[in-house]
């Protein structure tokens, strides 16, 4: 199951971008994303708040919350993506008894409070580094290191409205960072990408993988560029599923709605097949600052 799911994520379209669209079989919609503002997008009317996470407090919630990597299956990677960034907290102690923090400054990176996961004036930092190599063995071989957050214990529900208030504009070369949802079940598909941005390419991108339906990527440039505060809504009801950036509709999806309950995740990959590897314009830490994270339903 966990197999088929990260290798479906990268040959169903992801390495089709790299690889030719002819050869993946899929078409490009693009949105012409003129007169985008950077103003704070309000939820539907009629929603009401089931889930938040501010991120105003000292750190991530770790015990009763989120999950920094795929609990259900032990994964701390997208393999099927050959992504090479393995998903790790400061906290946490993988081979040995030394923290993963501990192993990044020992390893000679300038010493931070929070290499992965850091909250600071209300806001979330999703960060990726590199690791030394003199402690590589120690994180499982892996060169890179990254914060995820994995609600599948945080939140699932059916139909409803997601929100995030997101500043994606350091992403740079070598990297790709997803919003998405996942079903409670651990099945495949349905998968909602909410939002994805790639590589320092200046797209935002909106998708869903479904049974037997491929729909076209929709991608387009925002004219602000991406360094600023943007937020994602997705609406998801039984007869539509809607994508917005600061309350402006930038896709809309008719067939094949799934109806299971879903969980939100964020998700940060690094040297994978569709960005590639990263290169020395690549700046360390890269980021992604994260605002909010909001859940609503239909009252």
């Amino acid at each position: 199951m966990t197999r088929t799911l990260l290798h479906r994520r990268t040959t169903g379209w992801r390495s089709g971008l790299l690889r030719g669209l002819a050869a993946a079989g899929l078409s490009l919609a693009a949105v012409c994303a003129t007169g985008l503002s950077s103003a704070q997008a309000e939820p539907p009317p009629g929603y009401e708040l089931t889930f938040a996470d501010e991120f105003d407090e000292w750190g991530v919630d770790f015990s009763n919350t989120w999950d920094t990597h795929w609990r259900k299956w032990q994964l701390r990677h997208m393999g099927g993506n050959n992504d090479r960034a393995l998903k790790v907290a400061d906290w946490e102690r993988l081979k040995g008894q030394k923290r993963v923090g501990d192993l990044l400054h020992e390893g000679g990176l300038k010493w931070e409070s929070n290499y992965l996961h850091l909250v600071k004036g209300g806001h979330l930092r999703l960060r990726t580094w590199p690791v030394p190599d003199s402690v590589r063995d120690q994180l499982h071989g892996f060169p890179f290191v990254a914060g995820m957050i994995n609600g599948a214990r945080a939140h699932n529900q059916t139909y409803g409205y997601w929100e995030a208030r997101l500043n994606v504009g350091k992403v740079g070369s070598g990297h790709h960072f997803a919003f998405w949802l996942l079903p409670s079940n651990h099945t495949w598909p349905p998968e909602i990408d909410i939002l994805e941005v790639n590589d320092d390419d200046g797209y935002l991108y909106h998708f869903s993988h479904q049974n037997g339906y491929v729909p076209p990527i929709t991608y387009y440039r925002p004219p602000g560029g991406l360094d600023r505060w943007i937020t994602v809504g997705f609406e998801w009801r039984p007869d539509a599923m809607i994508w917005t950036v600061d309350g402006r509709e930038m896709r809309r999806e008719r067939a094949n709605i799934p109806a299971r309950p879903m969980y939100p995740l964020m998700t940060l990959e690094v040297g994978s097949y569709w960005p590639g590897w990263p290169d020395s314009k690549t700046e360390w830490p890269n980021e992604v600052l994260v605002d909010y994270i909001r859940i609503y339903e239909k009252g």
